[in-house]
């Protein structure tokens, strides 16, 4: 398949089809062998476009189109992570994967490219910053971090996520993780959940592993 044969190929479905090809040679000849596959969806970002019957099935429900474009490019990226489940659960593989889906950042709700995302109940936009009384006297911003979350404009850095595996101990599964997490702790907390000697490891950043098991 030669480059110029992806030109008006969603990047979505180039995506998933891809991970599907990949899981399945991994099944077909490297039985035994971990797998680490890092899947970066550009859905949900810029620019706000996906095939018209992703969203052309919103057209009864959601008036704004920007919201319904959003909720198309969301719907594509949903299918894609169905498919790369059943390639796993085809290949034998499901049981012993450990999902992270997790985000950079929040959503471009007023500033930078909006794409008709949300970051209810938090104000603030991807290209924000933190508590906008930083920009003002540090007095404010202190007395600004005392507001009420409904208050703080952390939509642009606040973001979602969950784990899953279906090794998770039966106390772990369901509960929410309250604390601070940073993109860099990913690294030593799959280590740690691998087994592997975390000390050789960015020892500056922190497992969060034993967090997630209690």
């Amino acid at each position: 398949m030669s480059d110029r044969s992806l030109l008006r190929t969603d990047s979505t479905n180039l995506f998933t089809d891809r991970a599907v090809e990949i899981i399945q040679k991994h099944h077909s000849t490297e039985q035994g062998k971990p797998l680490f596959l890092y899947l970066a969806y550009q859905g949900v970002h810029e620019p706000r476009q996906s095939p018209e019957h992703y969203y052309d099935k919103y057209n009864e429900t959601i008036a704004d189109l920007q919201r319904r474009q959003f909720a198309g490019m969301l719907s594509a990226l949903d299918e894609g992570v169905e498919n790369v489940t059943a390639a796993l659960r085809e290949s034998s593989m499901l049981q012993e994967t450990l999902w992270i889906v997790t985000t950079d950042n929040g959503g471009p709700t007023t500033e930078c490219s909006t794409t008709g995302q949300s970051n209810w109940p938090f104000r603030g936009s991807k290209c924000s910053i933190w508590v906008r009384e930083q920009r003002t006297r540090p007095a404010d911003a202190l007395a600004a971090l005392s507001r009420p979350l409904l208050q703080r404009q952390e939509g642009g850095t606040r973001g979602t996520g969950f784990l899953y595996w279906e090794g998770l101990p039966a106390a772990s599964q369901g509960i929410r993780y309250t604390g601070l997490i940073h993109a860099a702790d990913w690294l030593p907390s799959v280590v740690a959940v691998s087994r592997h000697d975390i000390a050789a490891i960015w020892v500056a950043y922190f497992s969060r592993w034993q967090r997630y098991r209690c």
